[in-house]
């Protein structure tokens, strides 16, 4: 669907950025669970609720600090709503909806890296607050083959994708590969803090990704220029 017109990359400059600008919001919408992972490491104690805020405003502050292509404000979760509206002026619909699942997919694999340090260092990661205690080591597989895809496509010449049919192709490797993972940490993290059903936000989570999928896949056919509007946001 997306191979019979190829969208044209990213200048190599402006993709640095673009990324930079995906990481960063990656590690700001991954501070949250990061803090309570940490809280749940030290377990009960009264250095649980220190840690927990040193864990995560030195994620924000590290998330913050990536953000290359605008000068860094005080406030992270600014810079992060910042970002969404200015790209919202130029992207509509599934072109939006594509952008938003790319940060979710970077929020996840930070919190995969996360994890995956806590395994190397001999430490077992408390469970992710989904129905069953799933573990992060499903989500970690998932986040991290989506992540190879994505810069594997964008980096290889035969396969020329653009940022969002890398994207695309990252969104369905997360999905298949993520298939006995309930839903992003974060999300369900934030779904438990506010006293959503986790059920409910599994649901939610499913629908969402399905729907950047589907999205961005009708994206790249019917929008073949979106690599010069990505291009244009990033300069």
């Amino acid at each position: 669907m997306t191979g019979a017109t190829p969208a044209p990359g990213l200048g190599a400059r402006a993709s640095a950025r673009y990324r930079a600008d995906l990481l960063g919001t990656g590690v700001v919408m991954a501070a949250p669970v990061t803090g309570w992972w940490a809280a749940h490491l030290v377990g009960p104690g009264p250095a649980r609720a220190g840690l927990t805020a040193a864990v995560t405003v030195t994620f924000l502050a590290l998330g913050t600090g990536l953000f290359r292509s605008r000068e860094p404000r005080w406030n992270p979760l600014l810079i992060v709503a910042d970002a969404l509206l200015e790209r919202r002026k130029s992207l509509s619909g599934p072109l939006l909806a594509g952008h938003l699942l790319t940060q979710v997919a970077a929020a996840t694999a930070v919190a995969g890296g996360v994890a995956a340090g806590c395994f190397l260092a001999g430490i077992t990661p408390p469970a992710v607050p989904a129905p069953g205690g799933v573990h992060a080591l499903s989500e970690m597989t998932a986040a991290a083959a989506a992540v190879i895809s994505f810069f594997a496509a964008t980096c290889t010449p035969t396969l020329r994708m653009s940022t969002a049919g890398a994207s695309a192709l990252a969104a369905a490797v997360f999905l298949v590969t993520g298939a006995g993972f309930l839903g992003n940490p974060a999300v369900v993290a934030g779904a438990v803090v506010l006293g959503l059903d986790p059920a409910l936000a599994l649901v939610i989570v499913v629908c969402q990704l399905g729907g950047c999928l589907i999205g961005y896949g009708a994206a790249t056919a019917w929008w073949p220029d979106i690599g010069r509007r990505l291009d244009t946001l990033t300069t």
